[in-house]
């Protein structure tokens, strides 16, 4: 999405502008590092629970016959 804003606000009637895309990355990996660390975490736990809840129910399938 920066790269997209800086590419629209560098263009004008004359001539494109470039888009700034190390400037995106350093936004996306400086300013918002928490942010993908939360994201993260969070589907790492959702994918742990899944994972346990699939190892008891094949565990109750095995003991039930």
């Amino acid at each position: 999405m920066a790269a997209a804003g800086t590419y629209y606000w560098n263009s004008n009637e004359e001539e494109e502008g470039s888009a700034e895309l190390f400037y995106a990355i350093r936004i996306a990996h400086i300013n918002h590092t928490g942010s993908i660390a939360l994201g993260s975490f969070i589907i790492g736990m959702i994918r742990f629970i899944e994972v346990c809840f699939v190892y008891f129910a094949r565990k109750a399938e095995a003991a039930s016959g």
